[in-house]
């Protein structure tokens, strides 16, 4: 009777440490770190993506139209996007580390784009960021990838961020695990943000939507960002990064400085 009471007392001991709350954030961790290393390894081992990228953010208070592009990436780094909605509709950009001088190719759309030469920027030029919390260097989702490796890994090895694994989720007919990151610097240390919630694809293994807050507050939203129809080296060339390319409008570049 007494071995039997025993048993049930283990039985009962590993329910409590099961549903409670320490085993549960350790559990929630350990599957974050798993997401964020396999997302960097995935992303380590690509050679080019295309995606449909989404992008809301607030700047100055006030929120920004939110937009939509067809973007193109291959590694090292060469990047065109192709406005689909917003403001920037119709609106084509390149950007080609090594190339034209390292600044930014745009033209405009429709049938202005007939009169008007296409423009070389620099990449902090202030009508590039008129309407961006990021310059072209931050484009991608390697550049979230890589900000996870730096500030979620340490803040995790410093036990400075809490996390909560939110479910498994659907979007844009893809599934994916959402995660919520709550940092708590404990010294000196700076974080991005001290709250983030993001999306880990379950086909592609990479972020396919991330939310950043300004404080703990989900009220505080000011970045939200999105990759549907993520597709993994599809065998992109130079022709889908060079101005030339009949298919996009860049035509007679205005302040060409550059080879193109």
């Amino acid at each position: 009777m007494i071995k039997s009471f025993l048993s049930s007392l283990s039985v009962l001991f590993l329910l409590l440490l099961v549903s409670s709350p320490v085993y549960a954030s350790s559990r929630d961790a350990a599957l974050a770190e798993r997401a964020v290393s396999d997302a960097i390894r995935v992303y380590e081992d690509l050679e080019d993506y295309t995606a449909v990228f989404h992008k809301h953010e607030k700047k100055e208070g006030d929120w920004l139209h939110p937009e939509s592009f067809l973007m193109k990436f291959k590694k090292p780094f060469s990047v065109y996007m192709m406005g689909l909605k917003g403001p920037h509709k119709g609106y084509g950009m390149l950007y080609v580390d090594g190339k034209y001088n390292n600044k930014i190719l745009v033209h405009v759309s429709g049938f202005m784009n007939i009169f008007m030469p296409s423009f070389i920027l620099e990449t902090n030029n202030h009508l590039m960021m008129k309407n961006n919390r990021h310059g072209v260097n931050d484009v991608g989702i390697g550049y979230f990838i890589n900000s996870m490796r730096t500030e979620f890994l340490t803040a995790l090895d410093r036990d400075e961020v809490e996390v909560e694994y939110l479910g498994e989720v659907e979007e844009n007919n893809e599934l994916g695990h959402k995660f919520a990151l709550r940092y708590n610097s404990k010294g000196t240390n700076e974080y991005y943000t001290p709250f983030g919630e993001v999306v880990f694809s379950q086909s592609t293994k990479l972020p396919m939507h991330i939310w950043i807050y300004q404080t703990l507050n989900k009220k505080s939203l000011i970045e939200e960002y999105q990759y549907w129809d993520m597709q993994v080296n599809t065998g992109l060339s130079d022709r889908d990064f060079d101005a030339k390319n009949p298919d996009y409008n860049f035509g007679t570049v205005l302040g060409d400085e550059g080879e193109q």
